[in-house]
């Protein structure tokens, strides 16, 4: 378990991270390489958030694409599956109510706690992750063409 203090001071023990609080939400903003936001901007806000009193943390980028009204919305879909199922660490939650796409990092601390290494290692990799697989899924929105390597399961 862990306060929303302790997680501020946590994150702010990791070189390059400078938490803020919007809203009783803690929120980190980056500047990326290749993915571009809703806006267009090269920028990635990445949400941090306690729930179930502490024993449960999400690491999450609202409205990271917009997807409603698309008619390659099931591609991107689609994308979005081989990238979680590629990467492990990476997921994406789809709101039908609005078409948003929200890449998310989650798992529960339970009795347990949340360390800076820990938090650095989710907060870096899904702004790599997402760095690197923005125009797989920009492309598939676009086109409806999913460029991902074959996986060739057996």
């Amino acid at each position: 378990m862990i306060t929303q203090a302790e997680l501020l001071e946590r994150l702010r023990a990791i070189p390059g991270v400078r938490p803020q609080q919007k809203d009783g939400r803690i929120v980190v903003i980056f500047k990326t390489d290749v993915y571009k936001d809703t806006d267009g901007d090269k920028l990635l806000f990445i949400f941090i958030k306690l729930e179930e009193n502490g024993e449960y943390i999400k690491i999450y980028c609202p409205m990271a694409w917009a997807i409603k009204g698309s008619k390659h919305a099931a591609a991107f879909r689609e994308a979005c599956m081989e990238i979680q199922f590629l990467t492990k660490l990476l997921q994406f939650e789809y709101d039908p109510r609005d078409g948003e796409i929200r890449p998310m990092i989650e798992w529960p601390i339970e009795d347990g706690t949340v360390t800076s290494p820990q938090l650095a290692r989710a907060i870096s990799g899904m702004k790599m992750l997402i760095d690197e697989y923005a125009p797989v899924l920009d492309k598939a929105l676009a086109t409806g063409k999913i460029d991902l390597p074959v996986l060739g399961l057996a």
